[in-house]
């Protein structure tokens, strides 16, 4: 048998050269001259090979720099706990044995959270959850910074993190929240409102129910103008638009009548009054058609106790497309925390 790298020529069934000692295993084996060809499929796949590549380069490569710069603790963690980890601040540090710097980051985004929720729907409230969100960014930073030093990685990888952070925890949670409870600042003294007030409004309350008499709602009025007359005689030119509060007192095919004593439904008197009855008109008959609400708009400070009986008819009908949501709470400020009935 002879060997393939000195071509001595050896006794037959030996394994390995007795000149050169290299393995004549190679020389005996039979190999096949023609290979199976790649079919279509794996043909496609390799198009995307240079991406997924690169992709388990660029894994690799940050695997070796987190567990080069993480050295002094426990580097045998599996780098995607580490990652699955930063949905929560903090978290990926402690799961890699930096307990402090970890729980600093967890304390500093809860306390901010906490706050900025208690403070929804304010400059200080804005204020402290773009904080809760920069802590949990620092947190991501911490870990993606100690692992490389390129700046095109460091990009990368941050981006990637906080996309996923933010398509995981962030955008189901405020879509959550929204759903239920929307912040809305008052602009303008409207009692019993006062200007910087917060109230929530529940903008799905009537996504499944329909509107019932005594709820108080935010709704839109559309730009409009109604000419009326003073108690002189001369015109006078409303012009209303904007989002307003008020209750509504009646609902479709009721009839509402309003003597300057008592409010009557249908000829019953209504358990319900506007949140400020005392800018009501001196009397007023309405009755509400089809698929709209009687909302009194007691605390629009244009519309007021001088204006005349039609400009009250033509803007407290309000269709029900025009309801924004249910209000049921004074969120700020603080001293004046209270439900809306």
């Amino acid at each position: 048998m002879q060997c393939v790298n000195c071509q001595f020529e050896n006794i037959p069934g030996a394994e390995v050269c007795g000149r050169c000692g290299a393995s004549l295993r190679l020389a005996a084996a039979a190999i096949d001259v023609h290979p199976p060809r790649a079919s279509r499929w794996a043909k496609r796949w390799r198009r995307l090979v240079p991406w997924t590549t690169l992709l388990a380069y660029r894994w690799n490569r940050l695997e070796e720099q987190v567990s080069a710069s993480l050295g002094r603790v426990e580097t045998t963690r599996p780098l995607l706990g580490v990652f699955a980890r930063m949905l929560v601040p903090g978290w990926p540090q402690i799961y890699l044995g930096q307990v402090r710097r970890g729980q600093l980051f967890l304390g500093l985004y809860a306390v901010c959270l906490v706050a900025g929720l208690i403070h929804v729907g304010t400059f200080l409230g804005s204020l402290l959850l773009g904080l809760a969100l920069s802590a949990h960014l620092s947190s991501v930073l911490g870990v993606v910074f100690s692992g490389t030093g390129e700046w095109f990685s460091r990009v990368v990888w941050t981006l990637g993190c906080w996309t996923v952070i933010g398509l995981v925890v962030y955008w189901p949670a405020v879509w959550a929240v929204s759903q239920v409870a929307v912040p809305q600042r008052i602009v303008e003294n409207a009692p019993p409102f006062r200007r910087g007030d917060v109230i929530l409004y529940n903008p799905s309350a009537y996504r499944w129910s329909a509107p019932e008499a005594g709820d108080v709602v935010l709704y839109q009025v559309p730009p409009t103008q109604v000419t009326s007359r003073t108690e002189q005689g001369y015109p006078m030119l409303y012009n209303i638009q904007g989002m307003r509060i008020d209750r509504i007192i009646a609902g479709p095919g009721q009839r509402v009548r309003w003597d300057g004593q008592r409010l009557e439904v249908d000829g019953a008197p209504s358990p319900w009054f506007p949140l400020n009855p005392a800018r009501l008109p001196a009397r007023i008959s309405v009755e509400v058609p089809p698929r709209c609400y009687l909302v009194f708009p007691t605390t629009d400070p244009v519309v007021s106790s001088g204006a005349g009986a039609e400009v009250w008819r033509h803007v407290s009908l309000v269709p029900e497309a025009n309801l924004l949501g249910k209000v049921y709470l004074r969120h700020q400020p603080l001293h004046r925390f209270w439900l809306i009935r």
